[in-house]
């Protein structure tokens, strides 16, 4: 795990956290951003760095790790945390543990609830899939992608990450997402919540998780992001989410 750096190390630390198959640099606008005024700290996960082979093993290590380097580089003080789908997912595992100290955690399109086993089968397939298409460099994908995932400026980090993702590492990743966070979930931190998600395409996971820990959390604040498919202000509109997030972490 790599993890890039923007801004004054004497500022408010920022943590900001990718999700699958999306490079580090989906953050780099708004950490450039949010620099002015943050420490912003942006880890490239395991199997998710572009010049280095590595496999992810699970939530909790990924977890572990970024634990870590915050509490050897900024004492374990995070004023703003966020994390997008993945991202988002392990985002709360950290805050789960408790390890850190955290003002404001921002979940965006974080899938908490967890799937069945069957629908965890189904999305490892497909994800081979596209592993394969992508690293054949299939014509395809290549067309769809700014269209359905990210935009073209993406393209090339991505292919970097493709190319070095292995089976295991999608299956870790699919194994891990697949369990329900929320249960057994209770808490008496002062972190403060924003829970977004979307309306469009497979939010549905994310929107049940959302309002599952309104039920559970009494810090947390719902966002819903109308006509946006999975996080989509951060990938496409990043100015937007900005203006979005804003308010909240001030």
């Amino acid at each position: 795990m790599n993890f890039h750096t923007f801004g004054d190390k004497s500022r408010p630390a920022m943590l900001l956290i990718h999700g699958m198959l999306t490079p580090w640099q989906i953050w780099q606008e708004i950490a450039e951003h949010f620099s002015e005024e943050y420490f912003v700290i942006v880890p490239a996960l395991d199997a998710h760095e572009e010049d280095t082979r590595s496999e992810y093993t699970s939530v909790e290590q990924e977890a572990e790790k970024i634990s870590s380097y915050c509490l050897a580089n900024v004492s374990g003080d995070i004023a703003v945390m966020c994390g997008i789908s993945m991202g988002g997912v392990i985002a709360f595992e950290i805050f789960k543990s408790g390890k850190l100290t955290i003002d404001k955690l921002v979940l965006d399109g974080a899938p908490l609830v967890g799937f069945n086993r069957r629908m965890g089968a189904i999305m490892k397939n497909q994800y081979k899939s596209l592993i394969r298409k992508s690293q054949l460099r299939k014509k395809g994908v290549m067309r769809s992608f700014k269209k359905h995932f990210l935009p073209e400026k993406y393209l090339e980090s991505y292919l970097a990450i493709a190319d070095r993702m292995s089976d295991t590492s999608i299956e870790n990743i699919i194994d891990s997402l697949s369990k329900n966070r929320l249960e057994g979930f209770s808490s008496s931190a002062k972190t403060k919540i924003l829970f977004c998600f979307g309306t469009k395409g497979n939010e549905g996971i994310s929107e049940t998780s959302a309002f599952t820990l309104k039920g559970l959390y009494s810090r947390l604040t719902l966002k819903c992001f109308q006509k946006c498919a999975h996080c989509h202000y951060v990938s496409f509109e990043p100015q937007k989410w900005i203006e979005e997030i804003t308010p909240f972490i001030y």
